[in-house]
């Protein structure tokens, strides 16, 4: 045979070989890196189309679809090879973390804030964990944020512990409500919370209301003598002894002056101008039987001063009621008709 022949075919026996064994080096490599990439894909993380890829009758073990079909997007396997995508990580028993964040056994509740938590990555130690967080409310131009404990969230919360599948906040617009939010929260979940969120407001509205209109009941009858209380008694000419109870209530209430049917309808007062200048305030519409009629007051009087000093207005005359002790007196000049005569008030 002609050497230059067997030469010829040698090489091309070589060439065959070596193209064989590239072809099962290869395969051997794929098969490989795809089971690789399929253990270190977090199963979160998705795009909205996968690749395809139609292995045909290319291979008969199928060996390619697995390094085509899975990619590091999407876990999914073709048609006939197809694989249930992973089950979520289950929360963990969140008792110590709440403990250690809260410490009064109350609990946090689920946040109504508009995002999602796609993950979390802890540390062990708390300052290189983060939270990959997802704003619903930005559209087209929704970025993913990553945060650290400490971090703002949205302007309205604050991020304080960050652990597997799950990140928990102090709703800093809420009064620092303690708040979470997991891997497992949808978008429905946000909107009941808020429902859920916005009845509790409501309630606590109302009860701070409740308990305001009781304070205000509480205040009142705390002003308000005693009923068997003898409010005023006359014990002599133009002289009156008036309770030390009396003056206590309407001291700790001034307000309870007005209409009380135990003092009864309090009388207009209409200033007197004498000379261009307040001369003293008249006292229209005094009521029989009201405390201003047993203090010797009747209608028209107009009162000039209290211990000889001159009333330029009710503030004045209020800080004259709180000067009031006990065992001294007070003279009230009034102008009755053209005449003047003192009035004497006694604290009993």
């Amino acid at each position: 045979m002609d050497s230059k022949v067997v030469r010829i075919g040698v090489r091309a026996a070589v060439v065959v070989l070596v193209a064989a064994i590239a072809v099962c080096v290869a395969k051997g490599i794929g098969n490989f890196l795809g089971e690789k990439v399929v253990t270190i894909t977090p199963y979160e993380i998705k795009v909205a189309e996968e690749v395809k890829y139609d292995a045909g009758a290319e291979t008969q073990d199928n060996s390619d679809v697995l390094v085509y079909n899975r990619n590091l997007f999407n876990q999914k396997a073709g048609a006939d090879e197809a694989e249930a995508e992973p089950e979520p990580e289950p929360i963990e028993d969140d008792s110590g973390v709440i403990e250690e964040i809260v410490g009064d056994g109350s609990r946090p509740v689920l946040t109504d804030l508009r995002v999602l938590l796609m993950g979390t990555q802890v540390a062990s130690d708390p300052a290189y964990s983060i939270a990959l967080l997802m704003p619903l409310d930005d559209g087209a131009d929704a970025r993913m944020q990553y945060l650290s404990e400490g971090s703002e969230l949205l302007g309205e919360a604050k991020i304080i512990k960050i652990v597997r599948n799950r990140v928990y906040m102090e709703r800093t617009t809420q009064g620092n409500r303690l708040e979470y939010l997991d891997t497992r929260t949808t978008e429905e979940d946000l909107a009941e919370a808020k429902k859920s969120l916005e009845k509790v407001a409501e309630k606590a509205a109302e009860k701070e209301k409740a308990a305001e209109k009781e304070k205000e009941k509480a205040a009142a009858a705390a002003a308000k003598p005693s009923s068997n209380t003898e409010l005023v008694k006359k014990v002599g000419n133009d002289t009156y002894e008036v309770s030390r109870d009396a003056v206590e209530a309407i001291r700790k209430n001034p307000n309870s002056l007005k209409n009380n049917p135990q003092y009864g309808a309090m009388p207009k007062v209409q200033p007197v101008y004498k000379n261009g200048n307040i001369g003293g305030f008249r006292l229209l519409g005094v009521e029989s039987g009201s405390i201003y009629s047993q203090l010797g007051l009747k209608s028209g009087d107009t009162i000039i001063d209290v211990n000889g000093q001159a009333i330029e207005g009710p503030q004045q005359a209020m800080a004259l009621l709180d000067a009031l002790k006990p065992g001294q007196d007070i003279g009230l000049k009034i102008n009755r008709s053209g005449q003047e005569k003192t009035l004497t008030f006694q604290l009993k």
